[in-house]
């Protein structure tokens, strides 16, 4: 199963966006092995993962902003795909 992420974030130049959550694609929730997204223009940043067959589980994912500072804000609650 392939998903496409797809954020509409505006970010200043400088500023990187990752998404992390339960699975191994996402980092299993290890924020410093979130999965970097690519940026598409100032307002949207995307990025797609194959989560293979077998995946059975609750997709938990959280969206990470990196700071030209090097600091990682997560935001929002955990975002659920059933």
């Amino acid at each position: 199963m392939k998903i496409q992420f797809y954020l509409r974030f505006h970010t200043t130049y400088g500023q990187t966006l990752s998404i992390t959550g339960n699975c191994p694609q996402l980092g299993s929730n290890d924020t410093s092995e979130a999965l970097p997204m690519q940026y598409l223009n100032d307002d949207f940043w995307s990025v797609s993962i194959d989560l293979g067959s077998d995946f059975e589980n609750h997709l938990q994912y959280n969206y990470l902003l990196k700071t030209d500072e090097g600091e990682v804000l997560e935001w929002g609650n955990d975002r659920v795909l059933d």
